[in-house]
Formats: C-alpha cells, sequence, structure tokens
C-alpha cells in the first residue's frame, strides 16, 4: 500500500468506523420484537411459513428478519449482526468493483473505490437509522442489496466464461434478492428486461444467460405477489390504489431526491475524482456501442426513486419511513458511476476537461471530499449524537426498560407501566410506546416479554421528536 492510497483510505475507514461504532447503541424496536417473539413462539420456519400466509411474500428477507439473534434475547448478537451488515456492504461492493474491472483496476484500486461508495451512501443514505440501526428493515432491504452486488458479480463472471457453478451461485443469490421486497424485484425485473431487449436488438451478446436470469427473476416475482399474505396486509391501508395520487407523489418525491442527489457536495467531488480515472475503461468499452449501455445509466438514474416510492404510495397510499428509498440512493450512485464512465469513454470535450480538471487538483479534491463526508448529514448527526452522549442516554433508557419489562414479568405487574423514551437520537429510527395499551408497538413490547399489557407509566412524557 502506498502512502497516498493509505492517506486517502484512512480518513475514510475512521468515517466508516463512526457508523460501526454507533451500532453498539442500537437496540431491538417494533418489528423486531414481533419478528422475534413469532420465532420463539413457533420456530423459525414455522413462522416463515406464517409470515407468507397472512402478512406479505417477502420469503427471503423475512428468513432473514426471523433469525434475529433477538429470539434468544442476545443484544450483542443484535448488534453484531447490525456491524456486520455494514461491513458485508463494503466487502460485496469490492466483489462487484473488482470482478467489473478486473483487467483495469487493482484489488488495492477496487477496495478504495468500495471504502468510497460505503461511505459516500451511508453520509447520504436518507434513512441511515432504518437502514442501518434497525435490524428488520436492514434485514428487509440492506440484505438485498449486498446480495444484489454478489449476484451480478457472478453474472459478470459469467460474461467472462464462468462455468455452471457460477451461473447456479447467480440464480441462487437472485433468487434471494427478489424475494427480499418488492422495490429490489421491480428493479432486478427492470434491469434483466432492458438487459435481454439490448442483446436481442444485436447490442450485446449473452442473450441465454439474461433470458435465464429473466425467467428466474419472473418465477420468483410470481411467488412474492402472489403470496397470500398480501391480501391481508392491504388491507390494513384503506386509501390504497389511488393511481394518480401515487403518480403525483411519485413524482414530488423524484424531484426531491433526486435533485438533492445531484446537486451533492460529495458526489460531486467523488464523480470529479471517479473521472479522473474512468477513461481506463476506453480500452474495454467500444466507443460507438457506449451508447446504448449510457442511456440504459441515464435510465436507471431517473426510474431509481419512483420504481422505489411508486409500490409504498400504490399499495399503502403513504410512503411511510424511507427505507425504500435508501435503495433508491444505493442504485443511483451505481448507476451514476457506471453512467460517468461511460461518458469518459465517449472522449467527448467537456469529458475530457473534467479528467484534466481531477488529474490536475485529485489531491485537494481528495482531501475535500473526505471533509465534506465526514459533515455530511448522517456523518455529523453521528458524530454529535456520541459526542453529546444522546446514544449513551438512549442506550441506558433501554437498558432501564428491559430490567423493567423482565421484572413485571417476574412480578406479574399488571399492567406493566413502563417510561417512556426520553432521548431520541437523530441517527436512530425509534418507534415508542404509545398511550393505548392497543397500539401494535405496546403490543409488540408485551408479546415478546410475555406480558398481559404495556403502557406509558403515569408520569412519563411521550416526546417523539429526534433531540
Amino acid at each position: 500500500m502506498t502512502v497516498r492510497r493509505f492517506a486517502w483510505e484512512l480518513p475514510l475507514v475512521a468515517i466508516l468506523g463512526l457508523f460501526l461504532v454507533a451500532g453498539f447503541f442500537a437496540h431491538p424496536i417494533a418489528d423486531d420484537l414481533d419478528f422475534a417473539s413469532s420465532a420463539r413462539e413457533a420456530g423459525v420456519l414455522t413462522a416463515w411459513r406464517q409470515q407468507y400466509l397472512t402478512w406479505n411474500g417477502r420469503y427471503a428477507s423475512n428468513l432473514f428478519a426471523l433469525a434475529t439473534p433477538w429470539r434468544f434475547s442476545s443484544l450483542a448478537g443484535y448488534r453484531a449482526v447490525v456491524g456486520l451488515l455494514v461491513m458485508a456492504t463494503v466487502a460485496a461492493l469490492y466483489v462487484f468493483l473488482r470482478t467489473l474491472g478486473k483487467a483495469t483496476f487493482t484489488s488495492g484500486e477496487a477496495m478504495s473505490g468500495a471504502l468510497m461508495v460505503s461511505v459516500l451512501f451511508l453520509a447520504g443514505m436518507p434513512a441511515v437509522g432504518e437502514g442501518v440501526y434497525w435490524l428488520t428493515s436492514a434485514a428487509t432491504y440492506q440484505a438485498a442489496v449486498i446480495l444484489a452486488l454478489l449476484h451480478f458479480a457472478c453474472v459478470v463472471r459469467c460474461t467472462g466464461g464462468a462455468g455452471a457453478p457460477t451461473r447456479l451461485l447467480a440464480i441462487v443469490l437472485l433468487v434471494a434478492v427478489v424475494g427480499c421486497n418488492e422495490v429490489m424485484m421491480l428493479i432486478v425485473l427492470a434491469v434483466y428486461v432492458a438487459l435481454l431487449g439490448w442483446s436481442l436488438a444485436g447490442g450485446a451478446p449473452y442473450r441465454s444467460l439474461f433470458a435465464t436470469m429473466l425467467a428466474v427473476t419472473v418465477v420468483c416475482t410470481a411467488v412474492l405477489v402472489l403470496s397470500p399474505g398480501n391480501a391481508a396486509r392491504a388491507a390494513v391501508y384503506p386509501d390504497r390504489h389511488e393511481l394518480v395520487r401515487s403518480m403525483t407523489m411519485t413524482a414530488l418525491q423524484t424531484v426531491r431526491f433526486v435533485g438533492g442527489w445531484v446537486s451533492s457536495g460529495p458526489l460531486l467531488i467523488a464523480s470529479a475524482l471517479w473521472l479522473g480515472h474512468a477513461d481506463r475503461f476506453a480500452g474495454l468499452v467500444d466507443r460507438a456501442r457506449a451508447r446504448v449501455p449510457l442511456l440504459l445509466c441515464c435510465a436507471g438514474i431517473a426510474l431509481a426513486v419512483p420504481i422505489s416510492v411508486f409500490p409504498a404510495y400504490w399499495a399503502t397510499g403513504i410512503l411511510g419511513q424511507h427505507r425504500t428509498v435508501n435503495t433508491a440512493y444505493f442504485v443511483f450512485l451505481i448507476f451514476w458511476f457506471a453512467g460517468l464512465a461511460l461518458w469518459s469513454v465517449s472522449g467527448g470535450k467537456s469529458a475530457r476537461a473534467v479528467q484534466a480538471f481531477a488529474r490536475e487538483l485529485g489531491v485537494p479534491l481528495a482531501v475535500l471530499l473526505v471533509v465534506s463526508l465526514g459533515l455530511a448529514r448522517n456523518s455529523y448527526a453521528l458524530g454529535e449524537d456520541l459526542a453529546r452522549g444522546r446514544l449513551a442516554s438512549f442506550d441506558r433508557e433501554m437498558s432501564e426498560r428491559d430490567r423493567a419489562l423482565r421484572e413485571c414479568r417476574l412480578t406479574g405487574q399488571r399492567p406493566c407501566d413502563i417510561a417512556a423514551i426520553q432521548t431520541v437520537p437523530a441517527s436512530f429510527f425509534v418507534l415508542d410506546v404509545s398511550a393505548d395499551p392497543r397500539d401494535w408497538v405496546n403490543v409488540a413490547y408485551a408479546r415478546y416479554y410475555g406480558l398481559s399489557e404495556v403502557r406509558p407509566g403515569p408520569h412519563s412524557s411521550i416526546d417523539h421528536v429526534r433531540h
């Protein structure tokens, strides 16, 4: 490792470490309790079947969520999985980038790229609390991102002549990816429709490979969509299936998120740095045939948010949490940097000018990128939560809640009065109990701890404002 590369990667690792450290303060919340209770009461496989039949068709992520260490009341295990998913994102990105650019970039350069994209994603994701520190959500959405990267790495290897075992692994991973959530299902479906259409039009080989992957995607999509549980879940949302409202809100959210991303300082700086190296793909890509894949990347950039938010508005009438947009942001980043690489291959004057600028000011730009990532919304919020003791206070309150609930079970106290959470870190997603003991969060606590009723104590002030 050169001194320059070490100086570049060290601050990225430090920022990544900040996100990992915050995981030591995470606690199970809301759905985590429900999944742990179901797995503990019926067993993982039986509960998995019940989820498919009575709630939703996410056959892969439901299995991941039910396998939570919290079913054994292991807080250390819960936090370990949170950290593992963060590290797995970096590792999967490395595998994907190394496979994609093996003939162009060294393993060290691929690792630098994986670190940069990972930190860019974590620092800029719309809802880091939902995407990282809420395990049920992370098992549903972030696990899908990790598996998708490994799947497409296998597909790239197949295009390079890898044998049947790699193709089989790609299919197994694809089955898991589609079964994680509806957003990734639609994204993968769109990708393979585009790739097969391009290959059939004569723009690319590997028709058999893409046709096989599309067929598997369609079958898995049917399994997810035709789940009997989907109807039961949809019945909870009476304002669903309003086309005009769904399209209008999707358009507004697309302008909101994509506009914010393309004007983001860290992304623009990272883009300039990437363009300083991206033209190394010139020997691998035919300039005359780069136009179609560039257009496909532009389509991916434009459609990432609509594909991620329209299903939520259509199925429920609301966007709810922004965990689906986290997936959109990651997909946006992949298509964004791929599109820049293809644009650099075009050899246009503007591309050459940006490349010359990036090479001339590479070191100042790298320093500026690291600083901007450290001061980005999520990084800054995490740092402030740590410095001001909010994460530690939240940890103490949640640990005390756990002890109080277990004490209620031992003493038979009914109802069980607990203190409402007073310190909600800005970087965490928290759903607390309400004054209504029939609220689903209250019921989830009561079920997990074996109590008849859970409610906030008479002197608790329920404050859901993030401090």
